[in-house]
């Protein structure tokens, strides 16, 4: 008996620790970067369901840009973007709750994206909160 739960726990912690999702998107080139107008860095954060352990990268990506581009035109306006993603999950509260059924059959982390908001043109102002 002891034996099947060490096995059973070998296998969930080598799932919860083999899917966290670390990777970075949009990243500028040097060139750019040299010619790029960085005007500030902006951070969010989200949860992730990975069913089967199944990372979808793209989904990813999208969502972390969508969530800091929210975050950006809210603290500046103008013509801007966000690139350098940097996209860094853990394990979520909710594997605390349900650690078993969650670690067979998925996960859920907590996202933090940071990301460098460039102006693309013309004049940018900050938002006054």
């Amino acid at each position: 008996m002891h034996n099947k739960v060490s096995l059973c726990a070998a296998v969930v912690l080598a799932a919860l620790l083999g899917s966290c999702v670390s990777m970075d998107d949009r990243m500028m080139t040097p060139q750019e970067e040299a010619e790029a107008m960085i005007i500030g860095r902006v951070m969010a954060d989200f949860t992730s369901h990975q069913i089967l352990h199944i990372r979808n990268k793209n989904r990813i990506k999208k969502r972390a840009y969508n969530e800091l581009m929210k975050v950006a035109q809210f603290q500046y306006q103008g013509n801007i973007d966000v690139r350098n993603i940097k996209i860094q999950g853990g394990p979520s509260f909710w594997l605390m709750i349900i650690p078993v059924t969650g670690g067979l059959f998925g996960n859920t982390q907590e996202i933090t994206v940071t990301g460098d908001v460039v102006l693309l043109d013309g004049a940018v102002t900050m938002r006054r909160e």
